[in-house]
């Protein structure tokens, strides 16, 4: 038996067959509350309020740091255009110049390709000192600007 001879089992839809039916849609609208549709989902900020204000400080100090010391640190003859921090980023360490240098791109990419050479060049700190700042005034005094920046 082919497809096209076969003969339906029922007939049209009580809805087209009858003069005053309402359609399905209607007759839906009229028993069940209409649904809203669902909103569109939202992505997680990618940075808090607090880490984007202390990052906005960030780029105005790492500005003018970088006009302090316009060439690189590794490589005399170019330019600066990234800061290295030598102990890392964490807490006050991110905004504490005591451990910042500026350097190129390609300086930048020399030290963290060669961390033991960069480490006995001072580029980078001992071990054990990454990411820890150290306890005295100057930390303690990043401590309060970091509240005052974030409140």
């Amino acid at each position: 038996m082919s497809i096209l001879n076969r003969q339906r089992k029922h007939g049209p839809a009580l809805w087209v067959s009858l003069r005053d039916a309402k359609k399905p849609a209607q007759a839906q609208s009229a028993t069940k509350p209409v649904k809203t549709p669902p909103r569109a989902r939202r992505s997680a900020r990618r940075r808090s309020k607090r880490m984007a204000k202390l990052m906005a400080y960030y780029r105005e100090r790492k500005a003018s740091f970088l006009n302090a010391y316009p060439k690189c640190a590794v490589y005399k003859w170019e330019f600066a255009n990234q800061i290295h921090h030598i102990r890392g980023r964490a807490g006050t360490l991110l905004l504490d110049e005591r451990f910042w240098i500026a350097v190129s791109i390609s300086g930048h990419a020399l030290i963290h390709d060669d961390i033991e050479r960069a480490r006995r060049m001072l580029y980078i700190c001992p071990r054990g000192e990454w990411n820890t700042p150290p306890e005295d005034a100057e930390t303690a005094r990043l401590r309060l600007l970091i509240k005052e920046l974030t409140k």
